[in-house]
């Protein structure tokens, strides 16, 4: 039997955010939208991987709540990574549809 973890789990989740910004520019579908489904997937993995960083720093802090802290951390990530993804994904994407 496969014994997963939650970060075995994380772990594929970053494996299908990466997956799911690649698809669109191998096929180039949905025609005219596969730029932002790229941008949009490709961002969110990097905010994965920058919350999954976070998780690993405060986790070694001693004499820390593990699941509290890495709980946190983050969320964190996550909420400021969706709130900078919401804000400058669409004006960069306006650039490239402009050129």
């Amino acid at each position: 039997m496969i014994n997963l973890g939650p970060f075995h789990v994380a772990a594929l989740l970053s494996l299908a955010s990466v997956i799911g910004g690649l698809v669109p520019v191998r096929r180039r579908r949905p025609t005219g939208a596969w730029l932002t489904h790229h941008a949009y997937w490709m961002a969110r993995s990097y905010v994965g991987l920058l919350a999954a960083a976070a998780a690993e720093t405060v986790s070694r802090v001693p004499a820390s709540p593990f699941w509290r802290m890495v709980g946190l951390a983050s969320g964190m990530v996550v909420l400021v990574g969706k709130l900078v993804i919401d804000r400058t994904v669409p004006a960069t994407l306006g650039r490239y549809r402009r050129a």
